[in-house]
């Protein structure tokens, strides 16, 4: 087994590395989960998706690139944790949320906070950095798990309660957006608690593979999050918001935001 600080195997206690591991073959001794490898690939296609098609090409939106940017890295270091429960991955992975929950926060503080209160949000901003610091440096070294988790749930809860409350008065379209990036986020969060709860208590459960729905649906609602923030941004309104495709099966289940340019009159 490879050693050092790096390729230290790590217990990622995960339902299907406890149910269901592979060993991929002689030559690779380390036991895989395949399912939350390929689906962790999602992730990085919502990303890849978001920046073609929901991604307009103008400076002020250049943060919502970052966005997207390090949504496709989280999805590789998620699958490249899963795949080899090697420690400096699953880092890899944590530092990628961090730095996506706290670009989602900025960009929400932005939105709410720019054209009326300039100074305070720069405020926000700097405090916002701060914790971000103090998030990765903990997760690094194992210092707190429960700041950790912390400063990662107001980065978190910030985002959520900004776009609630600026949802009220928004267009149809992104209330579309927000119920399906809210609907996309709870079904998520259930797959992430089943997946470490009911795993041990349910055998049934490890062929649920709730890890991999959880990869998913997290993958999706971060997409819709950010054109939601894109749309709340988009003081000229010269953008709509639409879905692909518009009709099919698909457009009940996983329906893709596209933003496309109105024409000009």
């Amino acid at each position: 087994m490879p050693v050092g600080f790096w390729e230290t195997a790590n217990h990622t206690g995960f339902c299907e590395r406890e149910s269901l591991p592979i060993t991929v073959s002689e030559y690779w001794p380390v036991e895989s989960e395949l399912a939350n490898t390929f689906s962790s690939l999602a992730i990085s296609g919502f990303a890849v998706w978001g920046l073609k098609y929901a991604n307009p090409r103008r400076e002020r939106f250049f943060i919502f690139t970052l966005c997207y940017s390090f949504m496709f890295c989280n999805g590789l270091a998620s699958a490249a944790y899963h795949f080899t429960g090697f420690f400096g991955f699953g880092l890899l992975d944590s530092f990628c949320m961090f730095l996506q929950a706290w670009l989602y926060t900025v960009a929400s503080v932005s939105t709410l906070l720019a054209q009326t209160h300039r100074t305070f949000m720069i405020n926000c901003v700097i405090v916002l950095t701060v914790g971000l610091v103090v998030a990765l440096v903990t997760d690094a070294t194992n210092l707190s798990a429960t700041a950790t988790r912390i400063i990662f749930a107001v980065f978190t809860a910030v985002p959520l309660f900004v776009t609630t409350t600026s949802i009220i008065h928004a267009a149809h379209a992104l209330k579309v957006c927000w119920a399906r990036a809210c609907g996309a986020t709870a079904m998520s969060a259930f797959a992430w608690l089943g997946d470490f709860f009911l795993c041990k208590r349910y055998v049934w459960w490890r062929y649920v593979f709730a890890h991999s729905i959880w990869h998913i649906g997290v993958g999706y609602a971060l997409l819709c999050f950010i054109v939601l923030i894109i749309g709340l941004n988009d003081q000229e309104d010269i953008y709509e918001l639409e879905w692909w495709p518009a009709r099919s099966p698909m457009h009940w289940v996983l329906p893709l935001p596209c933003l496309k340019r109105k024409p000009q009159v």
